[in-house]
């Protein structure tokens, strides 16, 4: 498993290195990422596509932070542009190393890399990009997937509510989920997710309980739904629903709770996914390199196309 180290000093400024070790340890990796994605766009048939892939999605994750955690750093907002941004790049990783399925082979497969690929159809989402959400459900875990042909996976825990809930409001065939005794939350808002707004009230409360809960505690024996800053800071699988359920903002009843107290954990404004420099050129290459890839390049196209359609004139 990736091991938890704090983004928020994986900055763009190699010069900016703290002298904690884990924050000096976060700036190699980083510094690594960088040096292999400048390798892959050099040579790209001297970098493995597992490693560029896996690289390309860390660099998402490190800018998705830094644009959540802009206001730590004196910003007056989070930054929702590089936010963006950043999912976007994650989301080239994650499909690149989909197709390039030997990632998904025996001991390459476990349980984080699922729960990693849910979120971010949570993220995609709570972003109002359901076009985009309803390629990565599809092609992730949709009957004939990528990772459908090598296994059937038993979705549990808050990965199941979210594909189960996807699954039901973008119409794709999804893997059933076996909810264990403690997920009862989960578990009904996977089945009631669309009813009444009293009951939804009560559902999403009692899920903002349970992020606060799973955002802490994790241990070699036991690991925690939320163990990474990003989705600490920022609750999805909340702003999943309430974007599902229609809502443009996050409703008083919620933005008042503790699990969303971060500036960044709000729903904000639909806009139209632009890829950053360093993201259209993986993209490029991955096109030439896997052909099936071309895929997601045409998904994003309709995504921007059903934006610039719904955008008010």
């Amino acid at each position: 498993m990736q091991t938890n180290i704090p983004l928020e000093v994986e900055t763009d400024h190699p010069s900016h290195l703290g002298t904690h070790p884990a924050e000096m340890e976060a700036a190699l990796l980083r510094n690594r990422y960088c040096k292999t994605m400048a390798e892959f766009f050099e040579a790209p048939a001297t970098v493995s596509l597992s490693r560029v892939a896996r690289a390309m999605y860390r660099l998402g994750r490190v800018r998705q932070w830094q644009a959540i955690n802009a206001t730590a750093r004196g910003a007056p907002a989070p930054n929702t542009a590089s936010l963006r941004s950043g999912v976007l790049e994650s989301l080239a990783g994650s499909h690149a190393m989909v197709v390039h399925r030997k990632h998904w082979y025996g001991t390459h497969y476990n349980k984080t890399d699922l729960s990693d690929l849910a979120l971010q159809v949570a993220m995609l989402l709570a972003l109002d990009w359901r076009d985009l959400a309803a390629f990565a459900l599809r092609e992730w875990f949709g009957e004939h997937s990528e990772l459908d042909n090598l296994y059937q996976p038993t979705l549990s825990g808050v990965t199941g509510m979210i594909i189960r809930v996807a699954g039901q409001a973008l119409d794709v065939e999804v893997p059933g989920a076996a909810f264990r005794p403690t997920e009862a939350p989960l578990a009904d808002m996977a089945l009631h997710w669309r009813d009444n707004e009293t009951a939804f009230v009560e559902l999403a409360l009692q899920l903002a309980d349970r992020h606060l809960a799973q955002s802490h505690g994790h241990s070699p024996t036991a690991l925690a739904d939320f163990d990474q800053p990003i989705e600490q800071a920022v609750p999805v699988e909340l702003l999943m629903l309430l974007r599902l359920r229609g809502y443009a903002a996050t409703p008083r009843w919620l933005a008042v709770h503790p699990a969303l107290a971060h500036p960044a954990a709000v729903l904000c404004t639909a806009a139209s996914p632009v890829p950053s420099q360093r993201c259209e050129q993986f993209v490029m290459q991955m096109v030439r390199l896997l052909p099936e890839y071309q895929a997601l390049r045409t998904a994003l196209a309709a995504q921007q196309a059903s934006l610039r359609a719904n955008r008010p004139r």
